[in-house]
């Protein structure tokens, strides 16, 4: 059988489809080498869980896929796995529940101010 087997499970079909989508991607890039494109794409992968501790365990999962070092950035607000392919990278981040919190909190005033 050649190819990939159908897909079976909506995470199967998902990833199924942005497969697809990057190689569509390389393929449209390819045949139009005067299209600008950037020095580096990311595909950032957010993590989601139910605490601070349960999403670094899940960046720690994801490191060892990638086959990869952790990392903190920002004063530690940020844990992350990231793999470079050239021009391409992957990275795995949790955010802190602090940081996210200090965050919403400055978004919440983005109505409230007005250049004059």
């Amino acid at each position: 059988m050649k190819g990939n087997p159908p897909p079976t499970s909506p995470d199967d079909e998902k990833r199924a489809q942005i497969i697809t989508g990057l190689r569509a991607f390389a393929e449209f890039i390819r045949q139009n080498p005067h299209l600008p494109i950037p020095s580096l794409i990311t595909v950032n992968y957010s993590v989601r869980g139910e605490d601070d501790d349960s999403e670094r365990t899940e960046v720690d999962r994801i490191a060892a896929i990638l086959g990869v070092a952790t990392s903190y950035k920002f004063a530690r607000a940020f844990y992350s796995a990231v793999r470079r392919f050239d021009g391409v990278e992957y990275e795995a981040v949790a955010i802190t529940r602090e940081e996210m919190d200090q965050y919403r909190a400055g978004m919440s005033y983005i109505d409230s101010v007005r250049p004059e």
